[in-house]
């Protein structure tokens, strides 16, 4: 019988491949749960060609994700082979990592291991950090609040190692070239993600969050040093807001924490950074409007309130242009039901949101895609949802829009939604694999106008490219049977092949992501149909289940297919704290 210490392995490794590999922000049909399940058979085959690590150098793709404004996140798609060997390791290092990260009381973002059909790990969620605040500066006047610039994509990989080891163990000569020191291999496993470039590290996987706190506590160390004693306060990933009694004492940490991040080559960002009062903080005052908003139960009525509450909603998303404001409110009316005879106005709403605020795309098509099941959402003018996913892929396609893209195609998926032709046209110029992919699957469901050309796409017949950019386009383009001229390419190659005869795919049309709500069903009357719970003029809310809608640091990505856990232990072992670090706690 299986060790409970190798049960637990099992268990994070399996969450790391399963939940921890593809980002949140890319569509629920991209899924990694075939590797997790064959796992230990892909191990023993691996490691006979090099063991502990993938013998070639793998870049990952980027994915450019929507946010706030007209800014954008560069999410990494990293190859599976050299993920595989980076989260195995972080699996079986676990106890001594977490003991590393446990030293700081800054840090609010310690990673914990997730439950199967979220995320691989679960950190503090941003909303909370309000609340946070206000507790930890309680008797203090000044707030430093600052944090790292360019995080993720400025941590130096050799810091790895200093944060794991210590900074001057780590450097020696003798241990620089000690291939057995964990931070070694992790920064050695990072890099091969990476085309073994150094600087930065892929954002988007959940082992990357790992390796951040890390570094992160190594900070919180150094400041702590530095300063002499613990700072009220706390640190959230790359976020810092320190507490103090005086104006003279936050400009002293602020010093500090410059001297600290430098230690580790990273830099404070001066734009972001600022000592206030703590009673002049500003708190998101326009978060009140959403939470004590109330709709009516009755359908006319409820009519009224949607103009009502997004008329609120566009005019605050207006007054504060750089905060998530939109975002929140349909976080709001997410916990609502909102009756079919009012759904013609509330989707021209969600019409309205993804063309004003692109980044607000995932989250109207997960509600688009929920009433989708009740109550068909092409049903008050199909012609709308044809033009409107048609014209706004031919928008963002041609400039590397990637998220608004891929969600707008996995949407046309969902609903049978035909592509017209200008928008098929554009997506031939992109490079993505996420969009050509999802692209691909609806010219092999009849739902675009022409077929897509070939010749056009990234190219995906070399060996190089499976360890390249196009790794996900050359091997699922193959392993769907779409991509032919990729198929003998991935057959003859000795870590993707292996891939292949295990059935495993990364792109899984027929997965059922968990919806925003659930109906309960009806077991006495008035109701005896989901149609007439819909229909209804009464509070319908007791006979619905609502997914939390909470999202994290690290995004929502739900799942409702997990895989069975091989009668893995769930219970993670107890930490206990080196005494060697007891005097800096």
């Amino acid at each position: 019988m299986a060790s409970t210490s190798s049960r637990t392995f099992e268990r994070r490794f399996k969450l790391l491949l399963s939940d921890g590999f593809f980002a949140a922000q890319i569509p629920p049909c991209f899924t990694s749960n075939r590797l997790a399940a064959r796992h230990r058979h892909l191990a023993q085959i691996w490691d006979r060609i090099k063991e502990g690590r993938c013998a070639e150098e793998t870049s990952f793709e980027r994915y450019s994700v929507a946010r706030v404004g007209h800014s954008r996140r560069p999410i990494a798609i990293t190859n599976p082979v050299s993920y595989f060997f980076l989260a195995r390791c972080i699996a079986l290092e676990w106890q001594k990592l977490a003991r590393l990260m446990r030293r700081s009381k800054l840090s609010l973002s310690f990673p914990e291991i997730g439950e199967p059909g979220s995320r691989a790990i679960s950190i503090t969620p941003v909303k909370q950090l309000n609340e946070k605040r206000l507790l930890r500066s309680a008797g203090a006047r000044y707030l430093l609040v600052s944090d790292i610039s360019q995080f993720f994509p400025s941590i130096y990989t050799h810091a790895i190692a200093w944060a794991v080891e210590g900074k001057q163990k780590a450097k020696s000569k003798a241990a620089r070239r000690d291939k057995t020191l964990l931070g070694n291999r992790l920064d050695e496993l990072v890099r091969f993600t990476q085309s073994n470039q150094t600087v930065g590290i892929p954002i988007g996987p959940d082992t990357s969050h790992i390796i951040a706190e890390l570094v992160g506590v190594a900070v919180d160390l150094e400041l702590r040093k530095r300063l002499g004693f613990w700072p009220k306060g706390y640190r959230h990933v790359d976020d810092f807001c320190l507490c103090f009694d005086t104006e003279n004492d936050a400009a002293q940490a602020y010093s500090k924490l410059s001297e600290s991040l430098a230690t580790f080559e990273l830099k404070v960002n001066i734009q972001k950074t600022k000592i206030v009062r703590v009673s002049e903080f500003q708190y998101d005052s326009w978060v009140h409007e959403f939470d004590s908003f109330a709709f009516s139960t009755g359908k006319v009525a409820q009519r009224r309130d949607l103009h009502r509450f997004f008329d609120v909603a566009f005019a605050l998303a207006q007054r504060f242009d750089d905060e998530n404001v939109m975002q929140y409110a349909l976080r709001r009316v997410e916990t609502e039901i909102v009756k079919s005879k009012n759904w013609d106005v509330f989707a021209a709403y969600l019409m309205r949101c993804m063309d004003a605020y692109p980044n607000t795309i995932p989250t109207c098509v997960m509600i688009i895609d929920t009433y989708n099941r009740y109550w068909p959402a092409t049903s008050f003018d199909p012609e709308a949802w044809h033009a409107f996913v048609s014209n706004q892929v031919a928008l963002h396609a041609p400039i590397e829009r990637h998220s608004e893209v891929a969600w707008l195609l996995w949407l046309s998926l969902r609903l049978n939604l035909k592509l017209r032709t200008v928008a098929v046209r554009m997506l031939e110029q992109m490079q993505s694999s996420v969009c050509l992919l999802l692209a691909l699957a609806l010219e092999a469901k009849g739902l675009l106008q022409s077929k897509l050309a070939r010749n056009r796409m990234p190219r995906h017949t070399m060996t190089e490219d499976l360890y390249g950019e196009n790794w996900l386009l050359a091997y699922e383009g193959a392993a769907q049977g779409w991509l032919k001229s990729a198929v003998n390419l991935v057959k003859t190659d000795r870590y993707f092949g292996k891939l292949m005869e295990q059935g495993i795919t990364f792109l899984d049309l027929s997965r059922e992501p968990e919806p925003v709500f659930s109906f309960k069903g009806v077991d006495a009357t008035p109701f005896s149909t989901p149609a007439s719970v819909f229909d209804s003029d009464g509070d319908v809310y007791d006979y619905f289940t609502f997914n939390e809608s909470d999202e994290d640091y690290l995004g929502r990505r739900t799942r409702s297919d997990v895989d069975a856990d091989d009668g893995e232990d769930a219970n993670e072992e107890t930490l206990d704290v080196d005494d060697d670090w007891s005097d800096l706690l």
